[in-house]
């Protein structure tokens, strides 16, 4: 039962990894999306890049106030 929990949870802590290893200075979405891209994930590359867009203007948003 452990190890189907893991398992499920894997996804996340390997992402988690990659994010605390990606220095501060860098695009972490950028270079999420271009790596998604590169294994044909197009999917899920247009919904982060969707995701980054809607924070944008939405920090625009608030900016103006």
């Amino acid at each position: 039962a452990i190890e189907h929990d893991y398992h499920d949870d894997a996804p996340y802590y390997m992402l988690l990894a990659w994010f605390k290893r990606v220095p501060r200075s860098s695009d972490k979405v950028m270079l999420l999306t271009h790596g998604l891209m590169n294994i044909n994930r197009w999917d899920l590359a247009q919904e982060l890049q969707s995701i980054k867009d809607d924070k944008r203007s939405e920090q625009g948003t608030f900016s103006k106030d």
